[in-house]
């Protein structure tokens, strides 16, 4: 998750995922939900970048915080508050969360569907892939890069991602 600049006011993620199987002839379509928003995440939001390979599925996170949805500055919504560093003017750009989820039923024509809350950008990684950026520009993303635009707090999307990036 990364902010729009140093004295963004506001950060905000929550997310919820789920499967949806395509219909095959006359079959309904088989959903059922993966995690709920409000759920637990772990992450980190060191002013320090993370180890490399931090969105792999080996990355050791045992360091990294726990907390639920939603995650923010603190205005007034959030379940768990985000440390922005010691100084209101350069505030951490760029806050980072994982979650392991296991699914034994999932065929190959399957798809899943990310809802994300978010503020201000994204690059989002499933078993160490890039699923999709959001808000951010092509090329190389780092620790001090900010998000492209700003969203109004609590902007919403839902991103489609195939089976294929399962493990």
């Amino acid at each position: 998750l990364h902010n729009v600049n140093a004295t963004s006011d506001d950060v905000s993620m929550n997310a919820q995922m789920f499967s949806n199987q395509e219909n095959v002839g006359e079959a309904p379509v088989a959903e059922f939900a993966i995690f709920d928003f409000g759920g637990s995440w772990i992450y980190s939001d060191s002013v320090d970048a993370p180890a490399v390979g931090w969105q792999q599925t080996d990355f050791d996170d045992a360091s990294w915080s726990y907390g639920v949805g939603e995650f923010g500055f603190g205005d007034g919504d959030e379940s768990t508050l985000l440390d922005f560093g010691p100084d209101s003017n350069q505030k951490t750009c760029t806050y980072y969360f994982r979650k392991d989820i296991v699914l034994t039923a999932i065929d190959e024509e399957s798809l899943l569907t990310l809802d994300l809350v978010y503020d201000d950008g994204m690059v989002i990684y499933m078993n160490g892939q890039e699923v999709e950026r959001v808000r951010m520009a092509d090329g190389v993303v780092t620790h001090t890069t900010f998000a492209t635009s700003t969203v109004g707090n609590n902007a919403k999307i839902s991103i489609i991602i195939p089976s294929s990036y399962l493990v």
